[in-house]
């Protein structure tokens, strides 16, 4: 595939490319999560310490290139869906949406109401559930 501009593009095509794109955004997802999860239980288990850093952060800053609050939006991730992913049949989901919903979830039951969300809605009907959820007003009205 190359990056010229192509100007007689059908709309099969471009259907076509935009489900590549969904696909390996939720390939991506899952990888997010393993990712998420592996630094969990590193984090968990006080690895660092075993590598002789005095913090977690140090060790994070040593491990990856990756910033400090994205390795933490990872775990956090892990933490609240791990449950449910590792229960689901089809973990074909966004990452970032998981991530956005992490300041609504209170509870397991929640977490599970909000992946389904995330894996069922189309993306302006996911907006407009989490404007809903944080007391704005959603944008379908």
């Amino acid at each position: 595939m190359t990056t010229e501009l192509i100007v007689n593009l059908s709309v099969d095509e471009v259907s076509k490319i935009l489900h590549e794109i969904r696909t390996f955004s939720c390939t991506a997802g899952k990888a997010w999560y393993e990712f998420g999860k592996r630094w969990l239980y590193l984090h968990d288990n006080k690895s660092h310490k075993v590598m002789q850093f005095q913090t977690f952060d140090e060790f994070i800053r040593s491990y990856t290139h990756y910033s400090r609050s994205w390795v933490y939006f990872t775990m956090a991730v892990a933490r609240v869906f791990g449950r449910v992913i590792e229960t689901s049949t089809q973990v074909d989901i966004e990452f970032s949406r998981l991530r956005d919903a992490l300041p609504l979830i209170e509870t397991d039951t929640d977490a599970e109401v909000w992946f389904n969300r995330a894996k069922s809605l189309p993306l302006e009907g996911w907006r407009d559930e989490l404007r809903e959820a944080q007391g704005k007003l959603p944008t379908d009205e």
